[in-house]
């Protein structure tokens, strides 16, 4: 659960004054006051490091970026100075971490706020006259400001239409997403916001020099172990969920060549396609570590319930509630608990299935053996023809990489519902520039994709960690050219030769994934009668969002379970609870 934190830039000093002294008592947060112009409240368990002279804090873990992370207790003397020199913020480039970062101006007063690339940590933002809040959770802002949270049906209809991705929107009045890379700057005429990272500088070939290709697997590996290693140094326990996959074994792999106190535990479910146990026990006998097998039980989730509950708009899970039980039952012992997931590793890790790949060679190459081989690789990885793909790849690269929209997903919602989010506005980072290649805007928007709910963990006493999605990981992995990734027609080829001596060849060379599908399909059927008193009845039909006739063919199907439709429903079911949380 991410530490609780709140940023007034002052307006109006008595009004502002009395919201923070009411947050103080209520949340038990400390007060970082800098100026007539700004005050900090941050939990006492928050890390922090407090900029002097330049009139600044960071909340959030922060290490330094370059050869071995290590954790920054105190900037440099010149970056002390820089801290707040126009508001640029030149930590981008010589820090990392799970942050956001407040500076002051020290002439004109402006209050700036930057929030880190990686998503880790949260920040929500009010605009009122008397004060710009800013927050890492919407239920303290709406409190401290004295506003009623009020649902905005329309947005959340355009959130239910693209679940998968989400903009600076959410599905409340009044409160907006600072993006991670963007800053917020608060001056006399009113808050700015302005990207001060972006994937494409990265992903373009613009920062630094090309990578060789001998080198890509070893650069990867020691980015990841030197990012592994810095989270694991805050820790006394490390909690590791393994499948047998190539992502969380990677990170298993790292931290118990830089970590102590690591536990492995396993997730399995009663359907074959959900119990990876196998794999899982190959990767612990080969680290020499025990393995926890853990068993989600279905009838212990209430489709009522959601672990999104307060947050900005709906971004649950159906196992949510089950995969929580399980973690806490890893933590019998004393200490500090950091739980690391394997979430971002298909994104970062650049796991597509596109011809795109062949299209980017193309652009980058030209027709050539290079492209050759990269069709015959991405003819493996997808398993389709030569043919399908050739001509996919061609269609590419003659028309380029455009802005990116997600396609909707109207499944269940009324006709009305569906026309609402069509002038949704593009993620900044899909927008690419001249020159992108058709992979990399791909390769990018699967890496968006995983920040969505990574803060919808509310587990008390363990802090949530997705190490492939920290900043240097990222970074790196976006310079790799697409077709690198696919090579031999190997998915995440890179990451798999980057580890490979530290892994069993069983996890290496797997190629098939395991699904808690079947889990989910069970909650589906043993809770027919609550999904359609909840649906049918509920606040999304009344709102006119969800068709009631469309969710009721779904749940009265005698044929069994078709498609995914069964997973659509509960999908609404999770925004339902989410919109009668906030009612």
């Amino acid at each position: 659960m991410p530490p609780r934190y709140l940023i007034f830039s002052i307006r109006d000093p008595v009004w502002t004054e009395r919201a923070a002294s009411y947050a103080e008592r209520k949340y038990r947060l400390r007060r970082i006051r800098f100026s007539e112009r700004a005050i900090v409240l941050v939990a006492p368990e928050a890390e922090r490091l407090v900029v002097e002279p330049s009139m600044g804090v960071v909340i959030g873990p922060l290490f330094s970026a370059g050869g071995s992370p290590r954790p920054i207790r105190q900037l440099s003397e010149n970056m002390s100075r820089e801290f707040s020199a126009s508001a640029a913020f030149n930590l981008l480039s010589v820090a990392w971490g799970a942050y956001v970062a407040v500076a002051i101006e020290a002439t004109g007063g402006t209050v700036s706020v930057l929030r880190d690339p990686s998503a880790a940590m949260p920040c929500y933002v009010a605009d009122l006259p008397q004060a710009a809040i800013f927050g890492s959770d919407v239920r303290s802002i709406f409190d401290v400001s004295g506003r009623r949270p009020e649902i905005d049906w329309n947005e959340l209809a355009g959130i239910l239409n693209t679940p998968y991705l989400t903009t600076h929107r959410t599905a409340l009045r009044g409160v907006w997403e600072l993006l991670p890379g963007h800053q917020a700057s608060d001056r006399r005429e009113g808050l700015a916001v302005a990207a001060r990272w972006s994937p494409w500088t990265f992903a373009s070939g613009t920062e630094g020099d090309p990578i060789a290709r001998g080198q890509l697997a070893a650069g990867l590996r020691e980015i990841v172990d030197g990012c592994v290693g810095a989270w694991s140094s805050r820790f006394s326990n490390v909690l590791i969920g393994v499948s047998g996959g190539v992502d969380s074994s990677i990170i298993a792999a790292a931290a118990t060549v830089h970590a102590d106190g690591v536990k492995l535990f396993t997730r399995y479910t009663d359907d074959a396609a959900g119990d990876e146990r196998p794999y899982a026990k190959a990767l612990a006998n080969h680290l020499g570590l025990g393995l926890a097998e853990l068993q989600f039980e279905p009838d212990r989730v209430d489709v009522r319930q959601t672990n999104s509950v307060g947050m900005a708009r709906p971004c649950g899970h159906t196992l949510a509630q089950e995969s929580i039980r399980l973690l806490k039952a890893m933590t019998s012992e004393p200490g500090r608990y950091g739980y690391f997931s394997g979430v971002g590793g298909d994104g970062v890790f650049c796991y597509l299935k596109s011809a795109s790949v062949v299209a980017d060679r193309v652009m980058r190459e030209g027709l050539g053996q290079g492209a050759l081989k990269s069709l015959l690789d991405i003819c493996r990885v997808a398993d389709c023809s030569i043919w399908e793909a050739g001509i996919r790849a061609f269609r590419k690269a003659v028309s380029g990489v455009r802005i990116y929209h997600e396609p909707l997903d109207g499944r269940l919602l009324t006709d009305s519902a569906k026309l609402l989010p069509n002038s949704q506005i593009p993620h900044p980072w899909l927008v690419p520039p001249d020159g992108a290649v058709p992979g990399k805007i791909q390769h990018i928007l699967a890496i968006l994709r995983n920040h969505i709910g990574l803060d919808a963990w509310p587990v008390e006493g363990i802090e949530v960690v997705s190490p492939l999605l920290s900043q240097p990981v990222v970074e790196y992995c976006l310079r790799i050219p697409t077709w690198e990734w696919c090579a031999s027609g190997i998915n995440r080829a890179v990451a798999r030769e980057a580890y490979a001596d530290l892994l069993p060849v069983s996890v290496v060379h797997r190629r098939s994934k395991g699904t808690p599908g079947g889990a989910v399909a069970t909650v589906f059927e043993r809770n027919k009668s609550v999904l359609r008193e909840m649906l049918c009845g509920g606040a999304l039909v009344e709102h006119g969002i969800v068709e009631a006739d469309a969710v009721a063919s779904v749940l009265d199907n005698r044929k069994g379970l078709i498609g995914t439709d069964y997973a659509r429903v509960l999908q609404l079911a999770d925004a339902e609870a989410w919109a009668r949380g906030w009612q």
